[in-house]
């Protein structure tokens, strides 16, 4: 499909483009800041992963999905934008209280976790839904890619010492703050919303289509931020710096894949709804390409992990090595869950029998966690990761043939 391969090649190089820029700030930051001052900001990012799902409320997804089928009825789409809006503000405003009181607990700056609060909730009210699912992905890509540089750019230009940490968030927030409301702004032109109040109803109406998403998205959250907030609680902020950084460098080969899932998903939820055979076989082909391409580059990473981490990290970091060659396997894992649950259990709504799973596995995850980091401190984390990802492929499958569902996933998989 043509429109596919369009916004998958755009969806590539925005995701490209976006770890490419923190990736050039990253060996700036590791070596400005040093390892201490890296720990501190990584418990920050930590717990902001954490406030950032609470207010994304599961519209990354149900929303891509309400659009997708919306997209040529205006007042529709308007209505769903300012319910969005509305929803994602309120609770934006109250995950204050959240970064509040994470800085007191870990005895941080206040003003780094306020900065850092905007900059989530600028970032959240960007209209990425939209974009993706009526399938227009340049202009995500435009305001995304600004956002990223302009941040950098302003970071870079303030950050000398491990003393000007603070205007690592604020550098971010600025910025955000500006592109999301550009492409606010722009989205309102191009698809010629109107402003609508949102009814009591209409709000209900989102939460309670989100709300299956939005709880497993805070249990998978929990679990995948688990490993380096147990870390920070137990370990040193040198051993979090150390874990941290390797785990931005997973996330980053993880990220190669956000594209592609994302531009898959409007076309697998379109043939769901028309042609159930068709969307299997799609879904199968899919789910191969990506162990292979996954692997190949996990495979890669393990070979050139020492050069990698020196490049990316500096010479402070040599700890991170082994951990990186531990936690390659994980993203073939993530990515081969992405598609299961976008791909299988999303569109077809089985998200609401999938909650308690989840849950399970995080109620697991941290009675692992707080038997084996304590003991084992970051190649605990390391190894937690993987457990818990191999965890979530093989009981999902396990789920999802529990539910005579698994169709052509069982195959893929």
């Amino acid at each position: 499909n043509s429109i596919v391969a369009k916004n998958a090649s755009i969806l590539m190089a925005l995701q490209l483009s976006s770890y490419i820029v923190p990736f050039l700030l990253l060996p700036y930051l590791s070596r400005t800041l040093g390892v201490e001052g890296f720990g501190e900001l990584a418990m920050l990012w930590t717990v902001s992963a954490y406030v950032q799902i609470l207010i994304d409320f599961g519209f990354f997804l149900w929303a891509t999905k309400e659009c997708a089928t919306l997209k040529d009825d205006r007042v529709a789409l308007s209505s769903l934008w300012a319910v969005v809006l509305a929803i994602k503000a309120g609770i934006g405003f109250l995950s204050l209280f959240i970064m509040l009181g994470a800085s007191f607990v870990f005895a941080a700056p206040v003003w780094l976790y306020i900065f850092m609060w905007l900059s989530i909730l600028a970032q959240a009210l960007m209209p990425s839904w939209l974009f993706q699912g009526a399938q227009k992905a340049l202009p995500l890509l435009i305001f995304n890619l600004s956002a990223q540089v302009f941040a950098a750019i302003l970071t870079i230009i303030s950050v000398a010492s491990k003393s000007d940490i603070i205007f690592v968030p604020i550098s971010a927030a600025l910025s955000w703050s500006i592109f999301s409301f550009a492409a606010n702004y722009y989205a309102y032109k191009k698809f010629s919303l109107v402003f609508v109040k949102p009814s009591f109803d209409a709000l209900l109406d989102a939460a309670k289509g989100a709300w299956n998403l939005f709880t497993v998205n805070v249990a998978v959250a929990f679990y995948n931020n688990l490993p380096a907030f147990i870390l920070g609680v137990f370990g040193s902020k040198n051993e979090l710096a150390v874990f941290v950084g390797v785990q931005k460098i997973v996330l980053a080969i993880q990220g190669l894949f956000t594209p592609v899932s994302s531009a898959i998903f409007p076309r697998i939820a379109e043939l769901t709804k028309n042609d159930m055979e068709s969307a299997n076989i799609f879904l199968k082909r899919a789910i191969t390409a990506t162990l292979l391409a996954m692997g190949c580059l996990a495979l890669f990473v393990f070979v050139f992990a020492e050069e990698i981490i020196f490049v990316v990290l500096g010479g402070e970091f040599g700890e991170s090595v082994p951990l990186l060659r531990i936690m390659l396997i994980g993203p073939v894992l993530v990515a081969v869950n992405t598609l299961i649950y976008s791909g299988y259990i999303v569109v077809r709504n089985l998200a609401s029998n999938m909650k308690m799973f989840f849950l399970l596995i995080s109620v697991s995850a941290l009675a692992v966690s707080l038997l084996l980091i304590p003991v084992a401190k970051s190649s605990g984390a390391a190894l937690l990761y993987i457990l818990i990802e191999f965890t979530a492929l093989f009981g999902m499958l396990w789920k999802i043939k529990k539910m005579n569902n698994l169709g052509g996933v069982s195959g893929a998989a």
